[in-house]
């Protein structure tokens, strides 16, 4: 099950060295933990408070996520009143990992730059 779910966290391709790592590192959870926080997940009630939040929030979601799909993301942009939706376009759900070379960066930090001046803009009504 963890090798499985390591295999469809990222969109780029991995080394063997570096998706063994990873897999080590699920290990290191406690086995129960990772179980409960599974079980939780059947009774989860999604969105149930999104329409209540309203502070801006920027919301940045990768379109090749396959743990949290990208649908998700845009349905709590359309939920949250003042928010603004940032796709990255070359990531998976490990997007640390994926979005750590130079122009990953340069993109992301262009995208809080529009993502602040345009929060700047929204106008909250209390």
């Amino acid at each position: 099950m963890l090798r499985d779910f390591g295999e469809m966290f990222f969109f780029k391709y991995t080394s063997q060295a570096f998706s063994d790592w990873f897999f080590q590192q699920g290990l290191q959870a406690a086995g129960w933990a990772t179980a409960a926080i599974a079980k939780t997940w059947i009774n989860e009630i999604l969105f149930a408070d999104m329409e209540s939040i309203q502070v801006p929030t920027l919301i940045i979601h990768a379109i090749h996520d396959k743990v949290v799909p990208f649908q998700l993301g845009e349905i709590q942009h359309k939920m949250i009143r003042s928010s603004m939706l940032v796709p990255l376009e070359f990531s998976g759900h490990g997007s640390f990992y994926e979005i750590s070379g130079m122009d990953s960066r340069k993109q992301c930090e262009k995208c809080i730059n529009i993502a602040y001046f345009r929060l700047l803009e929204i106008r909250i009504d209390f």
